[in-house]
């Protein structure tokens, strides 16, 4: 399986941390699912390495996502190894997706202070692709840096790189560094447009790259509710709130009401499909299904998110003709 052909399809988040066995449950149902993938984010609630190793032991098909893992838990050579290993122990399933996360996050829980995100981004990436391509890495980078680092199995050249991005900077570096682009909270015309970005930025000589985006669902008799939850404590964030100000969200009072109405979903699953038709006819690619939630419906949320990812997964409709811009634009 080639790394553009990881990157594609449908995928499924998970935030929470399942018991073992409803964890277990979950990766075989969706080992069932053509083409699916498992993308796990890392908080502090679970380490998204070891969780994905975990299900690897119990898939055979089912393609692995750290969706996102934040620069500042891990060098990038340390990075750099641990999806090596997992790549190898996942028989070739592995896709990498790294961030620089929320300044919260890298500041205060890492003790990691960088003067700037985009050379961070930058060098973190450059040594990632050394090490990964089996080089030895050789990188006197201003945020990040490496000398010396070779993994010794050989590497994992075929791991494609996501990075978070949500600006058109960030956006940039992706452009020039990684495989594809993990969008958070997007529109489907704010997708459109950093598609439009990435290509503009990315060289004739490169393949286009693929930019995903989550999509996030509720579920259960509060699911506005609960949409409203998830969406205000993001809304809280500077980075987000000018994101979603920038969609034009905010001509009211209530700008997480505002957003929640358009970017959680919940529903009949016919009707979440038909919506997320939408994302992919603008050219999102993977699509990543993020249900949301509290203890009483997260469970409730997950089961649903399930039956969208396989209704999609067995979708026959293409996405849309975005995508065919990006590939003419690269001839």
């Amino acid at each position: 399986m080639t790394g553009r052909e990881r990157l594609t399809g449908i995928g499924l988040s998970l935030r929470e941390a399942l018991p073992p066995g409803r964890l277990m449950a979950l990766a075989e149902e969706l080992d069932e699912i053509e083409g699916s993938t498992l993308w796990c984010p890392e908080f502090a609630i679970r380490d998204a390495f070891s969780q994905l190793a975990f299900v690897a032991a119990r898939t055979r098909h089912l393609r692995l996502a750290t969706g996102i893992a934040p620069m500042a838990a891990r060098t990038p050579a340390a990075t750099a190894l641990a999806t090596a290993t997992l790549d190898e122990l996942s028989l070739g399933r592995m896709v990498l997706g790294v961030g620089v996360g929320h300044p919260t996050m890298s500041g205060g829980w890492h003790g990691q202070e960088h003067g700037s995100s985009l050379q961070w981004a930058s060098d973190y990436l450059t040594v990632l692709r050394q090490a990964l391509g089996g080089l030895t890495t050789d990188w006197p980078g201003q945020e990040a840096a490496s000398t010396g680092f070779r993994l010794l199995t050989g590497g994992a050249p075929d791991v494609p790189v996501v990075l978070a991005a949500l600006g058109p900077k960030m956006l940039g570096v992706a452009a020039r560094l990684a495989d594809g682009v993990l969008l958070n909270w997007t529109t489907p015309e704010s997708a459109r447009a950093s598609i439009e970005t990435v290509t503009a930025a990315t060289d004739a000589g490169r393949e286009p790259l693929q930019v995903g985006g989550y999509l996030r669902i509720a579920a259960g008799p509060d699911a506005a509710a609960q949409a409203y939850a998830h969406t205000a404590f993001y809304a809280e964030l500077p980075a987000y709130r000018k994101a979603l100000l920038s969609m034009g969200f905010g001509t009211s009072r209530d700008l997480a009401d505002e957003a929640a109405r358009e970017l959680v979903l919940h529903g009949r699953v016919q009707d979440i499909v038909s919506r997320a038709q939408e994302w992919r006819d603008a050219g999102v690619d993977p699509l990543v299904i993020y249900p949301v939630g509290d203890e009483a419906s997260i469970d409730e949320a997950i089961r649903l998110a399930v039956e969208v990812v396989r209704s999609l997964a067995s979708s026959q409709r293409p996405v849309g003709s975005t995508t065919l811009t990006r590939q003419e634009g690269a001839r």
